[in-house]
């Protein structure tokens, strides 16, 4: 398999199957988890899109690292936001389950956490990967 389907489907794969999972739990009629405490489920909203935030920012950073951080932000958290809103809507018309902007709210701040918690760790470090190789593929040295 040519490197750049392989490079596709390592960067992208992650994702589409994450989104996937998001939308066959939001199938489920009644999810039978023993929420504790008050809010749980928001804990929950918000770590589902922790996680998928995170690995949109791992799709995005290496298609658009020379975009601005800022730029990469915004548009990493108007998919969620798509998604998040997608994901309620569906919720509302599956038997069993309801729909509440208060979950989509706890998406986006799971979201928010993820994507800046990925870019601080990992999006400085891909966008100079990313420039090197883009020097290296256009002949140029390596700084």
């Amino acid at each position: 398999m040519p490197r750049s389907v392989t490079r596709f489907l390592w960067t992208w794969l992650p994702l589409a199957l994450y989104t996937g999972l998001i939308f066959s739990l939001s199938s489920i009629q009644a999810i039978p988890i023993n929420l504790s405490f008050s809010y749980a489920d928001k804990l929950l909203h918000g770590l589902e899109y922790f996680i998928f935030a995170f690995l949109l920012m791992r799709a995005l950073l290496t298609v658009l690292w020379n975009r601005t951080a800022a730029k990469t932000l915004l548009l990493c958290w108007a998919v969620v936001l798509a998604v998040a809103i997608a994901d309620e809507s569906y919720q509302s018309i599956v038997p069993g389950r309801d729909s509440s902007p208060w979950d989509a709210v706890a998406d986006m701040v799971g979201a928010v956490l993820g994507s800046l918690v990925f870019y601080g760790v990992f999006g400085v470090r891909l966008r100079r990967r990313e420039e090197r190789r883009a020097q290296t593929e256009a002949g140029a040295a390596p700084v």
